[in-house]
């Protein structure tokens, strides 16, 4: 493979391996990202990888350090990922303190992973009231969410919105990193395409 020294063309190739699901090359890639670019961006990805890779320690320090540049909703998901490492490493009562600072939510992410935590360290209390609170915010979800705690490992199913989620996506990372989705090209095909839907619902009135 190519000397990658570009930072969007580090986040495109493990991007790609984590798609096609070549976790090894993605972590490997990942270390060496943030090695040339240690920010948000490259500690969140190598958090990621971990993950993929069961590598639980790197997972929560990676994710540790990407909270430390994290603001707004790049924070939340550091945290989330964070606690998430905690989980895995059976550090539940530390997985749950770190999103406490969440306080009440919205988020069935959050909800979900505060009910797995609580539970993991046999806190009845705590794992009622956070069953009640992901059933509130979404019932389905909490239904579904039921259904997959019975599994081996539930965990990613959990944070499956945070494992596609990548910091870039901030207007001040999409600047610095130029993400493809931001070109004019873009912009003019989703135009297009919404101008298609409206000739098209204007017909249906008709």
């Amino acid at each position: 493979m190519a000397i990658i020294e570009k930072k969007e063309a580090f986040i495109k190739q493990i991007t790609l391996f984590l798609d096609s699901k070549n976790y090894k090359q993605a972590y490997d890639l990942a270390k060496q990202f943030v090695s040339r670019y240690p920010d948000i961006i490259s500690y969140f990805i190598l958090a990621k990888c971990a993950f993929w890779n069961v590598e639980y320690d790197e997972m929560l320090s990676a994710a540790g350090r990407a909270c430390e540049y994290a603001s707004g909703k790049d924070r939340e998901s550091c945290v989330i990922l964070t606690a998430a490492a905690c989980y895995k490493l059976g550090r539940f009562e530390e997985g749950y303190g770190f999103l406490e600072e969440f306080g009440k939510t919205n988020d069935p992410e959050v909800a979900g992973l505060r009910f797995m935590l609580a539970a993991a360290s046999g806190n009845r209390k705590k794992t009622e009231m956070h069953l009640d609170e992901l059933f509130k915010i979404d019932k389905k979800k909490g239904e579904e969410f039921i259904l997959l705690i019975i599994g081996i490992d539930p965990i990613s199913s959990v944070i499956s919105n945070i494992l596609t989620y990548t910091p870039v996506r901030t207007k001040r990372m999409q600047r610095n990193t130029r993400i493809v989705m931001e070109s004019k090209p873009h912009r003019k095909r989703v135009s297009k395409i919404r101008s298609v839907k409206k000739v098209r619902g204007n017909k249906n009135r008709k």
